[in-house]
């Protein structure tokens, strides 16, 4: 059943070349990098390194999981053929490559579109063919494939593209060097399911995949689990998922009108949404000129929309720093990035809407500074944000 999921997505797979893993895309993606970034002897496991390189807005455990293996990630502001090549060049020494390449931007739900998909792909065949030695990887994060908010978009998952696509038929098929992932806990909504399915046509990679999900899964997954998360990827009708779609466009464009109301009083842009094309979460943004000066990164201004007046139970705004996503790697961006969800319910938005109005006029009031002091204390108190950011590498 999972395979008839990917071959929907156009990656050839059998139902004997999918990998089933516990812990969703986490679980997948270690088991990638394992394969990638160590060796095995015996009874010992060797770590041989690497590097990923990802897009700004990449999926957060990647800061967590290559460095188990003393890999690094660095980050791409455009994850684009170019872009990769220029990376292939000044990294061709280098063990253990990885390109991390999602269907969907994790933070501001930008798609990959055929263009970008092909470029990629031309890069990375004619590096492995000029280096078979030292080949790069790629995984493909196809976790949101399916839930589109921009009309008539045609994104192309990486692990259908092949040489003639990019116009070498030699080069070979992207499904030789790529690892897809999918889960049933974005598009489908069924998180509960702790289950990923991974496929590729290279049988090295295969098998490695599934030497190191025996090696780092505490249990295998329960076969209920395992159908249930297949059946909901292949049988969910399509016009549920066009349903939530449309509940999502119509969620971002009263988050958009909200703010744009919130500017027109305060007479200049304080804040600001990339409006995503896919999945159900968005940037916002905030203007850096426009916040108090105790505010100097994604993780303040976090920490202000949180506990702007800690003693009212009716305040506080939850989001994630942008710098959980690779976002303001230099500390000079003119916006300050959050990450926030449209997964909620349409009061639960029109509070988040109010609640920014209620930050931009305390913070345009005499003891802006005030607030903004206090708020940090308040967060910091908690965990040190300054040390956080400042020994951030990605």
């Amino acid at each position: 059943m999972a395979a008839a999921y990917f071959g929907q997505l156009d990656i050839p797979t059998t139902p004997g070349e999918v990998t089933v893993f516990c812990g969703g895309f986490k679980g997948a993606l270690l088991c990638a990098c394992a394969a990638v970034m160590a060796l095995r002897r015996g009874d010992e496991l060797h770590h041989t390194g690497g590097v990923v390189l990802a897009p700004v807005g990449y999926y957060q455990s990647l800061r967590l999981i290559p460095p188990i293996f003393t890999g690094d990630l660095e980050v791409a502001e455009e994850l684009d053929g170019p872009a990769v090549a220029a990376w292939l060049s000044r990294t061709a020494r280098r063990l253990g490559r990885i390109v991390y390449v999602p269907l969907v931007n994790n933070s501001d739900g930008r798609v990959l579109s055929c263009r970008r998909a092909h470029s990629i792909a031309a890069a990375v065949l004619e590096n492995n063919r000029r280096q078979p030695a030292n080949p790069v990887w790629v995984v493909a994060d196809d976790v949101y494939a399916g839930s589109y908010l921009v009309p008539d978009l045609a994104p192309r998952p990486i692990g259908g593209v092949r040489g003639c696509d990019v116009g070498d038929a030699a080069l070979g098929a992207m499904s030789d060097w790529t690892v897809t992932i999918t889960t049933s806990s974005k598009t489908v909504a069924l998180p509960t399911a702790r289950v990923a399915f991974a496929t590729t046509t290279s049988a090295a990679m295969r098998a490695a995949l599934a030497h190191y999900r025996t090696m780092f899964s505490f249990g295998r997954v329960p076969q209920t689990g395992e159908l249930t998360a297949a059946a909901a990827l292949c049988l969910t009708p399509q016009s549920w998922v066009e349903h939530w779609n449309a509940e999502y466009r119509r969620r971002l464009v009263c988050v958009t009108d909200a703010l744009d109301a919130i500017n027109r009083e305060l007479g200049y842009e304080l804040y600001r949404v990339e409006k995503p094309e896919d999945g159900w979460s968005f940037v916002l943004q905030i203007r850096r000129c426009h916040l108090p000066g105790p505010v100097v990164s994604g993780a303040h201004a976090s920490a202000l929309l949180l506990n702007y007046a800690p003693d009212r139970r009716d305040s506080g705004v939850g989001g994630l720093p942008g710098e959980l996503f690779g976002y303001d790697l230099d500390g000079t961006d003119e916006w300050l990035t959050l990450r926030g969800t449209l997964a909620v319910e349409p009061e639960e938005l029109r509070r988040f809407a109010a609640r920014l109005r209620d930050v931009a006029m305390l913070i345009r009031g005499p003891d802006g500074v005030g607030v903004a002091r206090h708020a940090l204390a308040k967060a910091s108190a908690v965990a040190d944000l300054d040390r956080i950011v400042s020994r951030r590498r990605y």
